[in-house]
C-alpha cells in the first residue's frame, strides 16, 4: 500500500526516470526482482513503464555483455576441465622456457608471453580474435628466431 502511495505522488517525468532506472537494473542482472521491495515498486511501476525503451535497453546490454569469464585459465578449465587448465599452463611454460635465451628474439618473445600470462589473469585473451592471433604469431616468429639462431651459430662456428 505504501509504494502506491508514493507512486501517485510522484509525477510522470519522475514515474519515467524511475522505470527508466529499473529497466537498467534489469538488463545488467541486478538482484532487483529478490527483494519484497524491488517487487512492489515493479509492480507499481509496470503501467508506467516504456516497453520500447526497455527492450532496447535490454538489447544493447545483451549485446554488450561480454560471455568470456575473467581469467584464460577459468575459461578453458569451465570448457575442458582441469586438464585442459594443466594443458594451457603447459603450454605457458613450454613458451617461458623456449625463450629462456638473452638475444632479441628471446626477450621479445618473454615479453609476449609473460603479458599474456599476467593479462590472462583479469581477461581471457586467447579466446579473443584479436589478442589471440597476436599471441600466436608473435610466438611463432620470436620462437622460430630463437630456434633458428642457435642452429646458425653453431655453423658459423664450425670448420668447414
Amino acid at each position: 500500500m505504501s509504494t502506491l502511495s508514493i507512486a501517485s505522488r510522484l509525477d510522470r517525468a519522475q514515474l519515467t526516470k524511475i522505470a527508466d532506472c529499473l529497466a537498467v537494473a534489469v538488463a545488467v542482472s541486478l538482484p532487483l526482482s529478490t527483494s519484497a521491495t524491488g517487487i512492489l515498486l515493479l509492480l507499481a511501476l509496470i503501467p508506467t513503464l516504456d516497453w520500447d525503451s526497455l527492450r532496447r535497453r535490454l538489447v544493447t546490454a545483451a549485446a554488450s555483455r561480454s560471455n568470456n569469464p575473467d581469467n584464460q585459465t577459468f575459461a578453458v578449465a569451465i570448457q575442458l576441465g582441469f586438464v585442459g587448465a594443466l594443458v594451457l599452463w603447459a603450454m605457458w611454460i613450454a613458451h617461458l622456457l623456449l625463450f629462456r635465451g638473452s638475444g632479441l628474439a628471446e626477450w621479445i618473445g618473454l615479453v609476449i608471453v609473460v603479458q599474456n600470462i599476467v593479462g590472462s589473469l583479469f581477461n581471457s585473451h586467447l579466446f579473443d580474435f584479436g589478442q589471440g592471433w597476436l599471441y600466436v604469431q608473435g610466438v611463432g616468429v620470436a620462437g622460430g628466431m630463437a630456434l633458428k639462431k642457435p642452429a646458425a651459430e653453431r655453423q658459423a662456428g664450425a670448420p668447414p
